[in-house]
């Protein structure tokens, strides 16, 4: 799976992922794309009946704290499942926060100037989910830890790219997320899809995956504006998760099943 205790591993929204290659470093890889974002009636999308009723088995000894409110809004089973149950997060960040660089306003076709308050919206945002972790935005960006870059179009049908880095044992160290000033159907970006993307992006870099459900921002094709319940449930387990491998056990119609880190369930996107 790796080779020198490293591995690139590149996951896209919607379809499967490139087998690992070797990097230089200790660090792992992994990199996100969006598809699209629009905003319209909340729906749960067909393809979570192919998560039904999972269940987690935690390492012995380890035990979470699964109030009820969160044990029923989450997608924390289906963020195991995909990433074949290694939990990857960012550690304690409380006292000394993530550092976080914007890039400048550029001359970009169809730049917005409210495009960087959109992003920090953002960041208020996940600072306000309760996590460990923390941003504080930083003018220098050889001194972030995560940096936010602006293109005026990404590869096809995306509006958003994150990759971030981990070492070996599971804690992410660094991320870029790639904003677009363009959406995925190349007409210009609205600052309100904008902030919407980032928060999507955002959840990418703290060690979010997909939910199969719409009415989460962490959905590969976002229709809501703002955290979900969910969203924030999910986060707030995944980081009372130690990092690494844990054990868990998918059950679907009598059948233990699970899915290989090397490939993301494929999500299919309506036309908007």
């Amino acid at each position: 799976m790796h080779r020198s205790g490293s591995f690139l591993l590149v996951l896209l929204c919607t379809v499967t992922v490139s087998a690992p290659s070797a990097l230089m470093s200790q660090d792992a890889a992994a990199a996100y794309s969006i598809r699209t974002v629009h905003f319209a009636t909340p729906f749960t999308s067909p393809t979570a009946a192919a998560y039904r009723a999972p269940s987690v088995r935690l390492p012995l000894g380890y035990d979470v704290d699964f109030e009820e409110n969160i044990s029923t809004q989450n997608y924390l089973d289906e963020l195991l499942v995909a990433r074949d149950s290694v939990v990857r997060r960012w550690a304690d960040r409380r006292d000394e926060p993530i550092r976080v660089w914007i890039q400048p306003a550029r001359s970009l076709d169809s730049w917005d100037p409210m495009f960087p308050e959109m992003v920090l919206q953002a960041l208020d945002e996940w600072d306000a989910a309760g996590l460990p972790v923390r941003f504080k935005v930083v003018a220098d960006s050889a001194s972030a830890e995560t940096h936010f870059i602006w293109v005026d179009h990404l590869g096809q049908d995306e509006s958003g790219r994150t990759v971030w880095w981990s070492t070996s044992r599971g804690w992410i160290t660094r991320a870029r997320i790639t904003l677009s000033t363009h959406a995925s159907d190349g007409l210009p970006q609205t600052a309100k899809a904008l902030r919407a993307v980032a928060l999507h992006e955002i959840g990418h870099a703290l060690g979010l995956g997909h939910s199969n459900d719409a009415r989460n921002i962490m959905a590969a094709w976002v229709e809501v504006a703002e955290l979900s319940d969910a969203d924030r449930n999910t986060a707030t387990l995944l980081y009372r998760m130690p990092v690494g491998r844990v054990s868990s056990t998918v059950t679907e119609a009598g059948s233990t099943s699970g899915v290989s880190p090397r490939q993301e369930q494929p999500v299919s996107n309506k036309a908007p």
